[in-house]
């Protein structure tokens, strides 16, 4: 785990503030405007200079102006033999995060080499900046990144043990292993290799199809799903009565309660995000929320991606946390009556679901929660309310 920075502290400390149940629906606008203003920070030029400083300091590179900044980058590119991209110079300098692809992922790893990272730097920039997990030991290209950069190896070799470990993977079937200790074994398994045929022969018979990547997160996702749908049949029945007096015959009508298809899941995700009022969802409209916070926000569709390995990391790590998030919470509010808590058991309940969710995103293979991802702050400032469901509602509806 890396020391937060002082940025991070802030909106940490932020977050940890209690607020009254009586204040809190007034204080939601505020607080989402952080999240907002988490999204426009350009957080890779602040760490990238942050880490250049450490490197040399005698340079003040918060002084440095974008041009100087670019040529830094570029002679340091020249130097390690890598093409830079221009998605570095002319995106990533001007605060537009990198997808989370594969491709991406390759010009992640070659920006930390560049820049001359060891593993443990790579990994905090992955952390702190890309905002995604470093180094999946059973991916095949992840995994020859690690084996490079923590034997200090250049960028040529690295890309010469590709090509040849490649030309061979291509044609031998994946292992279907896939929980956190076999990764962490591999991991181990590779820190003891220095030598590169060794390492060849060892990473050819310990990888996985990249598509079966998040196979345990699928797990996750899919079990929490189900749980996820008895508390909302729980949370339907306690404020049934007051559904009845508002919408009367349609109080009957959720095919939630006793159907099974994608339809229906949207109906219950539509419950989970905004309960009884019987609106629809439409994040595309709400202009409070970030950006990426919409993006590849979990519908029915991402849901049937998720089980078909189709979705993207990003996508399976955000149903991954909602879900998580109205289970957790659902276990203690919907019991048999809707609870109410006191501000020490709402720090306890915070505390648990931030230690569990962690440990849940862990074993998928994704980046841990962090308060300077707008994404996971909108989480985390939910989750320290009395009432986190519906606070969480009030966020995706735009009031």
């Amino acid at each position: 785990m890396f020391e937060d920075g002082t940025q991070t502290v802030l909106v940490k400390q932020k977050i940890e503030m209690y607020i009254t149940p009586d204040d809190i629906f007034d204080a939601v606008y505020e607080y989402i405007k952080t999240a907002k203003k988490l999204e426009s920070t350009n957080i890779f030029k602040e760490n990238l200079k942050k880490y250049l400083k450490k490197k040399n300091p005698g340079i003040d590179y918060n002084l440095m102006d974008d041009s100087s900044l670019r040529k830094e980058l570029s002679k340091r590119y020249k130097s390690a033999g890598i093409v830079e991209p221009k998605s570095v110079r002319d995106n990533w300098l001007n605060g537009v995060r990198p997808e989370l692809s594969q491709d991406n992922r390759k010009n992640m790893y070659n920006f930390c080499i560049a820049m001359g990272m060891n593993v443990e730097e790579t990994k905090e920039f992955f952390l702190k900046t890309f905002w995604t997990i470093p180094f999946n030991y059973k991916d095949v290209n992840d995994a020859i990144y690690y084996y490079g950069i923590s034997n200090k190896k250049e960028y040529k070799d690295i890309e010469k043990l590709r090509e040849d470990i490649e030309k061979i993977v291509d044609k031998k079937v994946s292992y279907e292993g896939n929980d956190n200790k076999e990764t962490q074994r591999i991991r181990m398994d590779i820190s003891d290799i220095h030598d590169d045929a060794v390492f060849k022969e060892y990473i050819i018979n310990n990888h996985i199809n990249s598509k079966k990547s998040f196979r345990t997160a699928q797990k996750i996702i899919l079990d929490s799903l189900k749980k996820d749908k008895e508390l909302a049949k729980k949370e339907f029945e306690l404020y049934q009565k007051e559904i009845k007096l508002l919408y009367k015959d349609k109080a009957a009508s959720k095919k939630f309660i006793n159907e099974d298809s994608e339809e229906v899941i949207d109906e219950l995700l539509n419950w989970i995000f905004v309960g009884w009022s019987g609106k629809g969802i439409s994040l595309n409209e709400i202009e409070g929320l970030p950006e990426g916070f919409k993006r590849g926000f979990p519908r029915a569709m991402e849901l049937s991606n998720i089980k078909n390995d189709k979705a993207s990391p990003d996508v399976c790590r955000k149903a991954l946390i909602v879900l998580k998030f109205y289970e957790f919470f659902g276990n203690i509010l919907f019991k048999d009556h809707i609870i109410q808590r006191d501000e020490e058991e709402i720090k306890e309940d915070f505390c648990d679901f931030h230690t569990e969710l962690c440990e849940n995103l862990d074993e998928s293979g994704f980046v841990q929660l962090y308060y300077r991802n707008p994404f996971d702050w909108v989480i985390l400032f939910c989750a320290r309310q009395e009432n986190p469901i519906d606070v969480f509602r009030q966020c995706l509806s735009g009031e």
